[in-house]
């Protein structure tokens, strides 16, 4: 009776521990460790059967345009003001392109140069603060500009530690993805990193000082390996919690408003980090030889995004090899409830771009071919 009694006391532990859903074929699993909930996608809870889909409302910019306010150069970036109003980063032309909800031009912020209200560097990425004021910063995150919400200059500063992606909270506070640099071989000599981080995310105020520090990256005992799986973009809901995704791992983590981490949300793209670093010989342009870690990796995961009724969607690139050994993309969306649990797939359509999210509406930003930026609405079937 004892032993019966006990064999019920662990089943009833081992419930609570690790919960399975959708019973017939346990499209995931879910353990709590250390307090932190860990969920384990193994297939869709949807199954093939989509409930969302993507409805085209419009294109802003084309490659061709007679008019310079839509013929773009290198778009990389987007962001929405409270009333409709889009943003957008204008890299190659050192400028923020501003139109209202139907896509018409409304106005020019900046351009190359030194002076107030110019970019000496080019604008990559952009957000908006709830008072419409404009944040502007360049590839490695370092040189900022704080514009108004009409494009005059308010502050500029520096930051020294490289960042991969930004955003900004409705409070105007800077959530900055830290980045650290590859490690090079010079005449076999290796140069230390630039920077290297305790920490995943940093949080700075308009002036740029640092209020507080979160998420550990994960430590592969291998430099290079290090570096790259732990590169991540960052975006942030209504309500202040934050969302990481990894670009060169399955893996999804939701942070408290207190930067404290929530849940751990993996998805099945059947990828491991147990591959190899190779090192192979580079050139300068002025001649100078060295040697660089090379890494293939069949999966990434670009960008990540937060809609209308908080549902989590990522971008994953899967590449294959045909029977002539060529290189075959395929990329998609896969979307997540609030608590991590893997919906459905949605097939991205045949854009190479940047993607934002706005409530119901979801932007995809060409950079390289069309140079556009495209609109679709969020459709729930």
């Amino acid at each position: 009776m004892q032993k019966k009694f006990f064999i019920l006391f662990l089943s009833v532990i081992f419930c609570f521990a690790i919960t399975c859903g959708r019973q017939d074929d346990c499209a995931y699993t879910i353990e709590i460790i250390d307090g932190v909930k860990h969920v384990h996608n193994r297939a869709p809870l949807w199954g093939d059967t989509l409930k969302v889909s993507l409805e085209f409302v419009q294109q802003i910019g084309e490659f061709d345009s007679e008019d310079e306010n839509y013929l773009f150069f290198q778009p990389f970036d987007i962001a929405k003001d409270s009333v409709g109003n889009i943003y957008i980063a204008d890299m190659g032309n050192y400028r923020i392109q501003k139109f209202d909800s139907s896509g018409n031009y409304l106005a020019t912020f900046g351009r190359k140069g030194q002076g107030p209200s110019e970019f000496s560097a080019q604008p990559y990425y952009l957000d908006l603060n709830s008072e419409g004021e404009i944040y502007v910063t360049d590839n490695s995150l370092t040189q900022w500009y704080i514009l108004t919400p009409d494009g005059k200059e308010k502050k500029r500063f520096r930051l020294t530690e490289y960042g991969n992606q930004f955003r900004v909270s409705r409070a105007g506070n800077i959530f900055k993805s830290y980045r650290n640099m590859p490690v090079v071989l010079l005449y076999d000599k290796p140069i230390e990193q630039v920077t290297t981080h305790e920490f995943l995310i940093g949080v700075f105020d308009m002036e740029g000082n640092l209020i507080k520090e979160f998420g550990k990256p994960e430590d592969f005992k291998n430099d290079e390996v290090t570096r790259l799986s732990n590169i991540n973009y960052i975006e942030i809901d209504q309500d202040y919690y934050s969302y990481i995704s990894f670009y060169y791992k399955n893996l999804i983590e939701k942070y408290s408003p207190e930067g404290e981490l929530l849940i751990k949300i993996e998805y099945p793209i059947g990828f491991d980090l147990s591959y190899k670093v190779d090192l192979e010989e580079r050139e300068t342009t002025t001649g100078i030889k060295y040697k660089a870690q090379k890494t293939d990796f069949p999966v990434v995961s670009a960008n990540i995004g937060v809609d209308h009724k908080k549902r989590i969607w990522i971008i994953v690139v899967n590449k294959k090899t045909d029977k002539n050994n060529i290189p075959v993309y395929s990329t998609e969306f896969y979307i997540f409830d609030n608590e991590g649990i893997l919906l459905g797939k949605l097939p991205v359509p045949e854009i190479d771009g940047w993607m934002r999210i706005f409530q119901d509406r979801l932007y995809l930003i060409e950079s390289f071919q069309n140079m556009c930026v495209y609109e679709y609405k969020i459709v729930d079937k």
